[in-house]
């Protein structure tokens, strides 16, 4: 099997929940300690971790922007990736000139430019536990999380006059808007050509488009040019027979609920920080993680018993985190988690996920 590179992206400035707005507002370097320790720096260190367990022979590269990049050297967490990078994002996303309200993930498409397919690209937000399936891999020539629904049209997925363009940008007649769309969180290229072709029209797609809005809501254009527009211009360069998902379910914004389960697969709860899942995606679910304490408890206890289990020797650097001290000391009293729940001071059951995820977002409209 050809041993395929992977990377992380991480840009800390959306953080600050702020839009650029068009106006010069370089990185000013977002406190990490607060917007960024708990869960999701767990999910972060996990999916590095387990990556290299399952892919030892594999390099796994972080890109982040200065800033990540002494957060994570100053904790002493910067060794659990083999090489990172901290000049490419401070060097190509310019002050004034991508919308971090957004496309946060711009960070992302600058980092494919420098790697080449077949590669794969994992979000910060998740945790493969399994390896790829080799065959899959070589027989496509795009490999993706999942499915989503882009019918019936809602405000996520609208016709293509609901985008917003920037000036002089111009959608081609021959982009499919009736094709399904392609949930990349995790993603496989095998594909360069289609790569750099697919990376140069998002970042047209991103510069000087200033969306603005509410931070929280996920943009109709984000959803566009990450999981859209790849699926339009796979059909358009003759791979479409060629990209498959690697949990075959599909998702539904207007129903907010998989409408298809994978047969190999069964219910997927993609929060779930369990082996059992294939992937573990925070995703939609960071609000209700947030805000359920018990679910919590029970998500960073199990984060921090996977993390130990891989590379025991993070215990003392991990404690020394101010962040994660809570979950520490619950692991601390009970033991595990399993004893956690079984007293009742944390829970595996997250139910108001859609829920909340429907309410964090503007309702549906016709179009």
């Amino acid at each position: 099997m050809q041993i395929m590179n992977a990377f992380h992206v991480f840009w800390s400035s959306p953080l600050e929940e702020r839009t650029c707005g068009g106006n010069e507002q370089p990185n000013r370097g977002v406190n990490l300690e607060q917007k960024f320790e708990d869960y999701y720096l767990l999910t972060f260190v996990l999916s590095a971790l387990k990556y290299k367990d399952l892919y030892p022979k594999s390099r796994l590269k972080l890109y982040g922007d200065s800033n990540v990049i002494r957060y994570l050297s100053e904790k002493g967490l910067l060794g659990c990736w083999d090489v990172f990078d901290d000049t490419i994002l401070d060097r190509n996303i310019r002050p004034g000139v991508f919308d971090n309200s957004c496309f946060y993930s711009v960070g992302k498409f600058f980092a494919y430019r420098e790697e080449t397919a077949p590669c794969i690209l994992l979000d910060v937000d998740l945790v493969l536990w399994n390896r790829i399936d080799e065959k899959t891999v070589a027989e496509n020539a795009l490999v993706f999380t999942h499915w989503e629904d882009v019918h019936p049209q809602t405000y996520w997925y609208g016709t293509r006059e609901s985008l917003k363009l920037p000036k002089e940008y111009k959608l081609r007649d021959e982009w499919d808007f009736d094709v399904m769309a392609a949930n990349t969180s995790i993603v496989c290229f095998n594909d360069r050509k289609f790569m750099e072709a697919y990376t140069d029209e998002v970042i047209r797609f991103m510069e000087n488009n200033f969306v603005g809005g509410t931070f929280n809501i996920i943009k109709p254009e984000l959803l566009f040019v990450e999981q859209r527009l790849i699926a339009m211009m796979a059909k358009d360069h003759g791979i479409w027979e060629k990209m498959t998902p690697m949990i075959d379910t599909v998702w539904s914004c207007a129903q907010g609920t998989f409408t298809r389960e994978d047969p190999r697969h069964g219910p997927w709860r993609f929060y779930h920080p369990e082996e059992r899942e294939k992937i573990t995606h925070t995703w939609i679910a960071k609000q209700s993680i947030e805000k359920n304490v018990p679910y919590r408890r029970y998500y960073c206890g199990r984060m921090i018993e996977h993390i130990l289990a891989l590379c025991p020797g993070l215990e003392t650097t991990l404690r020394q985190i101010k962040g994660l001290e809570p979950h520490f000391q619950m692991l601390d009293r009970y033991g595990t988690t399993q004893a956690m729940r079984a007293v009742g001071v944390a829970t595996g059951s997250l139910r108001e996920v859609t829920k909340d995820w429907k309410e964090e977002m503007p309702r549906p409209q016709k179009v």
